[in-house]
This record gives structure tokens, C-alpha cells and sequence, in this order.
């Protein structure tokens, strides 16, 4: 279950950037293998703000920063798992 929720989960995730870069020629990935794989085209450009270009990795920072964030102020579960762990060892 875990599994397929995970699967599930990040397949919708990668959507979202083919069509707001306007890339839907390259969402034939969802239907692999029965569809052929696109050639990997990195980073997206998804719009300019200005004359920065905004792209993928901008969005990716800023859901990075957010879950440090929430992480952080859920007190930081796990960490005390690793510094139990290295007391230890």
C-alpha cells in the first residue's frame, strides 16, 4: 500500500511541471512502457518574472524550504532517534 500511495503520489507530482511549462508531448511517461520514454529535457522554464526566469528548481526550493520549515516547528522528529544512535556508538 505504502508503495503504491508513494507511486501513486509522485507521478501526480510530475505532472504538474510538464504542463505548466507547456511540455505535453513529454507527459507519455505516465504511460510507459506502453508508450515510448521521452528524451530527458532537465530543468523547465516556466515563466519570466523581471527578466529572471523562473523555472522547476525554483519550485522545488520553495517546497524544500517549506517542509524544512513545518519539519522544524513539529520540534524536529528523528533527530533525537540519530543522536540517540551516535551516543551509543
Amino acid at each position: 500500500m505504502a508503495f503504491a500511495i508513494g507511486y501513486g503520489s509522485h507521478i501526480i507530482a510530475d505532472v504538474p511541471w510538464h504542463v505548466l511549462a507547456g511540455d505535453y508531448h513529454e507527459l507519455g511517461f505516465l504511460l510507459w512502457p506502453v508508450t515510448e520514454m521521452p528524451p530527458y529535457s532537465g530543468v523547465k522554464v516556466v515563466g519570466t518574472v523581471g527578466g529572471v526566469e523562473i523555472t522547476t528548481l525554483w519550485f522545488e526550493a520553495i517546497i524544500l524550504i517549506f517542509g524544512v520549515l513545518v519539519w522544524w516547528s513539529d520540534g524536529r522528529p528523528g533527530l533525537d532517534v540519530i543522536a540517540r544512535y551516535i551516543r551509543k556508538n
